[in-house]
């Protein structure tokens, strides 16, 4: 008897996650998935990408709902598990070495809207969707979604063009979420869903100089925070749901 189905919608289950898409370089994060019952399907680096984001998720998979995906010719051991497990390919990229032409599968899908650099992300992508088109082509990696109308960012662009387009934001400081090989990382990039009510963190978010107002925020929404593990928040290139427990 089936007891899982696939996310709906991108980024938004609506029961206990049962899989998520995630960098395999982070043995401490996929240890406290598996702990609460999810099984984590890993990307593969990719030697295109900078070093430090070639095993980020968001970099590699874009999940566009309903068993669908976009995906990084790289990826071919994904795609088999992928295809195990019923989804089905919408299409592939090939991924640029330098920024912006690197963003292509970077991009936060939410609720019929699309968060994106437009002018670098795929037309397959755009496609139905109400396009809100920002400077930032680490869309993804700068939206922590909360819930089909809000999300948090530490992005001026993305809160400013989120806002407009009638989405709830709150904008948080940057520089809390360490990334290795950069200056830091961002706030989408080190979190994502495993349940409605529920927003993980890699790392303890209360260390976060905005935790208050974040925790504010995501209770005012019935979500709650949890810190998968302890210690500084660190940007893994997103924690990506795609099934959930019926």
């Amino acid at each position: 008897m089936n007891t899982q189905r696939f996310v709906e919608q991108p980024n938004l289950p609506q029961g206990k996650v049962k899989h998520a898409v995630i960098s395999p370089l982070f043995p401490e994060v996929s240890k406290a998935l598996t702990s609460f019952g999810i099984s984590p399907l890993f990307v593969t680096k990719c030697q295109t990408l900078a070093e430090p984001v070639s095993c980020h998720a968001d970099m590699l998979f874009s999940y566009l709902g309903g068993g669908k995906y976009a995906i990084d010719v790289s990826q071919r051991d994904l795609e088999q598990q992928l295809s195990l497990l019923g989804f089905s390919n919408a299409f592939r990229v090939i991924s640029q070495p330098k920024y912006p032409e690197d963003v292509a599968l970077n991009c936060c899908i939410l609720n019929g809207k699309v968060i994106c650099r437009a002018e670098n992300t795929p037309q397959p992508l755009l496609e139905n969707k109400t396009v809100i088109n920002v400077k930032q082509g680490y869309a993804k990696c700068s939206c922590a979604v909360v819930d089909e109308n809000s999300l948090i960012t530490d992005d001026v662009s993305v809160f400013s063009a989120a806002q407009k387009n009638g989405l709830d934001v709150l904008l948080i400081r940057k520089g809390d979420v360490r990334l290795p090989g950069y200056d830091c990382g961002f706030i989408g990039g080190c979190c994502g869903k495993l349940a409605k009510d529920t927003l993980a963190f890699c790392g303890d978010i209360s260390r976060h100089r905005d935790y208050d107002a974040i925790n504010s925020f995501l209770r005012e929404r019935n979500v709650y925070p949890l810190s998968l593990f302890g210690g500084e928040l660190i940007d893994i290139g997103s924690l990506l749901p795609i099934t959930e427990m019926l």
